[in-house]
C-alpha cells in the first residue's frame, strides 16, 4: 500500500460504492474526454489528468476522492497529485487495474516485480538503480525515433535527458562503494537497460506500444507508469538509507521523478484523438 493513497481493488471499491453515500466521495476519471464519452463508470466526474493541477478547485477536501484511468497508472500518477497538495482531507484512493479491471478485463501492462533485494549491498543497489535509469532512457529514445512528427516530442526529449542525469547522480554514489571505478561513460555503455522501472521489459513494452490503437496516449500513460514506478522506487531507496548521507539526495530524485509524471501528464493534451484505448 502506498503511504500517500490507497489502492482499491474492482471489488473493492463497488463495496465501497455500495456502502457510501454520495455526499461522502468523488469518484474522478482522470482519461481523455473521448475515452469518458466512450464508457465511463456511472456517477464518474471527469477531469483529465493534465487539467489536475488547474481544476483541482473542483475537488472537494471534505470528501475521500477515488481516481480511476484505464489501467490504474494515470490514476495512481493522479492520486500522488492530489495527496501532496496538501489540500486532501480525506482518503485519496487508486483504482487498480483501472476501468479494464472494473469490466472484469485482465490487465497485463506493467507487472509489479521486485527489482531490488533488501539482501544486496548498497553498491549492487546502486548499480542496479543505474541500469534502470538507462532503460528508462532506452524508452524515451525509441519513441523519439518511432515518430518525428510526435506533438510532445520536447517532453519526451526532456524526459530522456533527465533519466541519463539521474543515472550520473547515481554513479557519483556507486564509485564510493568501488576501487577503481571506469568513469561514468564506459559505465553508463556497459549498462544493459532492459528491463524499466517497476520491473517491466523494454521490449515487452514496445511490442504492447506497437499493437496500441491510440500510441500518442499510450505513450504518455506508459511514461507516468514509468516515472510512478521510479518514484516509489527512489522513496523507497531513500526509506533503506534512512540516516545516511544518500537518504536526503534520492527523496530529491523522488521529487524530480513526481515532476516528471507532471509533464507526461500535461503532455496529454496535445493528443491528436484517435479511437478509444480500451
Amino acid at each position: 500500500m502506498n503511504s500517500e493513497y490507497t489502492d482499491l481493488t474492482a471489488d473493492q471499491l463497488r463495496e465501497y460504492i455500495r456502502q457510501h453515500g454520495e455526499q461522502e466521495y468523488i469518484l474522478v476519471d482522470v482519461r481523455q474526454p473521448r475515452e469518458y464519452r466512450e464508457k465511463h463508470i456511472p456517477g464518474a466526474h471527469l477531469l483529465p489528468l493534465g487539467e489536475l493541477a488547474a481544476r483541482k478547485a473542483e475537488l472537494p477536501a471534505d470528501r475521500e476522492v477515488i481516481f480511476y484511468c484505464r489501467s490504474g497508472r494515470r490514476s495512481a500518477a493522479a492520486a500522488v497529485f492530489w495527496a501532496n497538495t496538501g489540500q486532501a482531507g480525506k482518503t485519496v484512493y487508486n483504482l487498480q487495474g483501472g476501468i479494464l479491471a472494473f469490466d472484469g478485463i485482465t490487465v497485463s501492462d506493467f507487472p509489479d516485480l521486485h527489482v531490488f533485494d533488501d539482501s544486496r549491498s548498497i553498491g549492487d543497489l546502486l548499480y542496479t538503480a543505474m541500469d534502470l535509469e538507462k532503460g528508462a532512457w532506452r524508452f524515451y529514445s525509441k519513441v523519439l525515433e518511432m515518430d518525428a512528427d510526435l506533438p510532445y516530442r520536447a517532453a519526451i526529449d526532456l524526459l530522456s535527458r533527465a533519466e541519463e542525469g539521474h543515472a550520473r547522480l547515481i554513479y557519483g554514489f556507486w564509485v564510493k562503494y568501488r576501487q577503481d571505478p571506469p568513469p561514468f561513460p564506459e559505465v553508463y555503455d556497459a549498462l544493459n537497460g532492459e528491463v524499466l522501472e517497476g520491473g517491466q521489459r523494454l521490449d515487452a513494452l514496445m511490442d504492447r506500444l506497437a499493437m496500441s490503437e491510440d500510441p500518442q496516449v499510450r505513450i504518455l500513460e506508459m511514461a507516468i507508469g514509468i516515472e510512478h514506478a521510479a518514484y516509489d522506487m527512489y522513496r523507497s531507496m531513500a526509506h533503506q538509507m534512512s540516516g545516511t548521507t544518500m537518504e536526503q539526495p534520492f527523496l530529491a530524485i523522488a521529487d524530480a521523478e513526481k515532476e516528471h509524471m507532471r509533464i507526461a501528464a500535461d503532455a496529454l493534451s496535445t493528443c491528436t484523438p484517435q479511437k478509444d484505448i480500451t
